[in-house]
């Protein structure tokens, strides 16, 4: 049964040959099918069809596999070698005097990753002058896988940091496919824009796991960061790529260290210090000591002269008082 056009086909050009896309040459995984319609070209001026495929290059070895083949002679197209009916379904017609009704579908279910590719729609025939002619059209299908499963960690994690710690900062998971590496950006709390972190050696990335079922790649970045007094409340921000819908904020609050007071000097003479330092530092109490002894001595003068005071005012007193009795 002729089952071309698709809706919403993706036309790749006409070389003699017509590869149709369906739903589009870009996608993302979890579509349920990924379709090709090979056909002729109208404007090729075949009067015969013998055969038609689709095919897909291959980059390491350079080759062409073939996914499926149908000729006139043919009812059912013939799949290729490792082509496996379970994930992909061709068929079509091609009748050798009716080229306008020639084409080959083939239907891929659950696409992902390895079917990212170039395909090409394959033809040959003849023309009405009953030359043999052979024609293909290629196009590129890329096929995407959103990140999944990302997280960002803070070691150690605590709701504020003292200045001069180091605090580690990760960010980790499905990064997707193709593959991207983390990137890590800063501002100020006050500013709107995103900068670039600078100190590119605070930064590792873990090696990469490349996706085994599934398209994604499995990523680790680990961002190291000392803790300053003058970057408090500094924002730093992690993402896959430059897709800031799969990006992570975190704001780092520092605190400075409050030291207990302690009595005594400031400054502990080690042992074997020869002291030659030190005379600045002991200045300070001599001078309080020379000031405590001169008050002292002060006091001791000022009680000394109130005790003769007294005395000699007492003798003054018992000689009058004997001269009032003699008269």
């Amino acid at each position: 049964m002729y089952k071309s056009p698709l809706p919403f086909l993706y036309i790749s050009g006409f070389d003699g040959a017509k590869l149709d896309i369906y739903p589009s040459k870009t996608l993302t995984t979890g579509i349920p099918k990924l379709i090709f319609n090979c056909t002729v070209d109208p404007m090729a001026n075949l009067m015969f069809v013998t055969t038609l495929a689709i095919r897909k290059k291959i980059t390491n070895p350079s080759a062409v596999l073939t996914y499926a083949e149908l000729s006139y002679t043919a009812s059912t197209p013939v799949y290729g070698s490792g082509i496996t009916r379970s994930r992909y379904l061709a068929f079509g017609q091609v009748i050798r005097d009716d080229v306008p009704s020639a084409y080959l579908q083939l239907e891929v279910t659950d696409p992902n990753c390895s079917d990212e590719g170039t395909y090409e729609c394959y033809n040959s025939g003849s023309t009405n002058q009953g030359t043999v002619t052979t024609r293909k059209n290629e196009d590129n299908v890329i096929i995407r896988d959103a990140p999944v499963n990302l997280k960002m960690s803070v070691l150690p994690e605590q709701q504020t940091y003292s200045v001069d710690s180091v605090m580690n900062i990760v960010c980790s998971g499905n990064v997707g496919y193709k593959q991207q590496d983390w990137t890590w950006q800063w501002r100020n709390d006050t500013d709107e824009t995103w900068f670039p972190y600078p100190d590119a050696y605070n930064v590792t990335y873990e090696d990469i796991t490349p996706p085994d079922s599934r398209c994604g790649y499995v990523s680790r970045s680990m961002l190291k960061y000392v803790v300053e007094d003058r970057e408090n409340g500094i924002q730093f921000r992690c993402m896959v790529g430059d897709l800031e819908q799969f990006s992570f904020n975190l704001t780092v609050y520092s605190t400075v260290p409050v030291v207990n007071p302690t009595l005594g000097p400031t400054t502990v003479q080690q042992p074997g210090d020869s002291g030659g330092g030190g005379d600045d530092d002991n200045s300070g109490i001599e001078v309080v000591g020379i000031a405590v002894g001169l008050v002292l001595v002060a006091i001791i003068i000022i009680v000394v002269g109130v005790l003769l005071y007294v005395i000699i005012w007492k003798k003054r007193k018992l000689k009058v008082t004997d001269q009032e009795y003699d008269m």
